[in-house]
């Protein structure tokens, strides 16, 4: 069932679990049901076996989803080793001189906050983007995600936590402003 911060929980975990995202799909259904379908590959720094791998994603949606262990410290430790590793360097010179972009809009037409990113990808990146929006107290009810070419093009639809708080422009400034420097600085 759909609960708030599943989907950086779930991405997080697959991280953990020594898996880089390729693509993703979620959507958040009206009865509470999430359905979300992660594209994943071995990252390039484990070497697991799947079943090993499985058991680790198990251990780690339980923490998080049951025991509300914050996965953020263990995310952080392996992307720093990520990026301390020479061989792991991403030679994409793509992505290596794209710019970072973040916007949000409200559609009046659709009656819709969307989120869109377009940034160098990282390992944990979606994880750091799904829970910048967790914790400035917004819901995912729907993602589309993408990696090409080293670049991670994201939309994600998002609506206030609280259905009694309304979006206003100053919050969406702010979480905007926090995803830019939270994925600008974890990708140096």
């Amino acid at each position: 069932w759909d609960r708030a911060g599943l989907f950086h929980k779930l991405a997080g975990s697959l991280n953990i679990a020594g898996y880089s995202i390729l693509s993703a799909k979620a959507i958040s259904r009206e009865d509470d049901i999430a359905i979300d379908t992660f594209y994943v590959k071995p990252s390039e720094q484990k070497s697991r076996s799947v079943g090993d791998a499985t058991m680790i994603f198990e251990e780690c949606v339980k923490d998080a989803l049951i025991a509300q262990s914050d996965l953020y410290p263990v995310l952080q430790n392996i992307m720093k080793k990520a990026s301390e590793d020479i061989f792991y360097k991403n030679a994409n010179p793509l992505a290596e001189t794209f710019q970072t972009h973040v916007e949000i809009v409200q559609d009046q037409d659709l009656n819709r906050t969307i989120l869109e990113i377009q940034a160098p990808d990282h390992l944990g990146l979606l994880y750091s983007i799904a829970n910048c929006v967790f914790h400035h107290g917004f819901e995912i009810t729907f993602a589309r995600i993408n990696t090409e070419r080293g670049i991670g093009i994201d939309t994600l639809y998002l609506e206030s936590a609280d259905p009694e708080k309304k979006i206003n422009d100053e919050t969406l400034d702010i979480l905007r402003k926090k995803i830019l420097e939270t994925i600008t600085k974890e990708s140096r």
